[in-house]
């Protein structure tokens, strides 16, 4: 019941965010010089910003950029790590011990870190963005995965199996990736949270590209410099930030 509660509400806040575009008819993008940092009120629930754009509008439509590039990010550190967990169980002798170099050396730095390092060859955008978080985030959930299905080869099914015969990626395919399962989508919500935390900080720092794109580390960016006296600005894209990394949270606590 725990796990479809936290699975309906991810899936119901996400679909609420995608579909955006039917819920204002506001342009996030259209400014009024007339209307600066006002607060919230009926025909702007959010207020507007520094250049009058729409806070409510901007968030829904920076929502989608944002879980897109996290999406995005996600992709690129869960598939790459899970055929290099099983390539590594397959060919155990050739693969353990330079897979293992690499995580210590990768690991010993922060992700930010590293994807900052990977923003300064590629370049600032958002799809750079995803890139650069999702390769980050990779020797982590590599650790995670490979860390499950080590364990899960000193099961006494696993030695059973061995002695009937099965083939090595027969035993990962049907025993190892499904007792890893629990743990690999635990860890897969909380990539999620630290993704989404990552983008958006990144964008904070002005590596988003265009700032007019409504993105909610932009719009955090915008809304630091008027907290003071427009708290509004900034605190839409924050609540949304930590609503969803709440959510993916219990998504992960109820895999567990």
């Amino acid at each position: 019941m725990k796990s479809h509660l936290a699975l309906g509400l991810c899936f119901t806040w996400i679909m609420l965010i995608l579909i955006a575009p039917q819920l204002t008819s506001i342009d996030p993008r259209q400014t009024n010089p007339t209307n600066t940092q006002a607060p919230p009120q009926w025909q702007h629930l959010f207020g507007t910003d520094n250049l009058g754009r729409d806070v409510y509008s901007r968030t829904l439509h920076g929502g989608q950029r944002t879980l897109m590039v996290s999406f995005s990010a996600l992709l690129i550190a869960v598939i790459p790590a899970l055929m290099l967990a099983m390539l590594t169980i397959l060919w155990k002798t050739y693969l353990h011990t330079p897979i293992s170099a690499m995580l210590d050396a990768w690991l010993a730095f922060p992700s930010l870190l590293i994807a900052l390092v990977i923003l300064t060859i590629i370049g600032r955008g958002l799809f750079p963005i995803s890139i650069a978080v999702g390769l980050a985030q990779l020797p982590y959930v590599l650790r995670v995965v490979l860390t499950a299905l080590q364990q899960g080869q000193n099961q006494p099914y696993i030695t059973s199996a061995h002695a009937l015969g099965a083939s090595k990626w027969h035993i990962i395919r049907y025993h190892l990736l499904p007792n890893a399962q629990p743990t690999i989508a635990s860890y897969t919500s909380i990539t999620f949270a630290y993704c989404i935390i990552n983008t958006a900080g990144l964008s904070l720092l002005g590596l988003g590209g265009d700032p007019s794109i409504p993105e909610w580390g932009v719009m955090l960016a915008t809304g630091r410099d008027t907290f003071r006296y427009a708290p509004w600005v900034a605190l839409a894209p924050a609540i949304a930030i930590s609503l969803t990394i709440i959510l993916a949270n219990r998504l992960a606590d109820s895999f567990r």
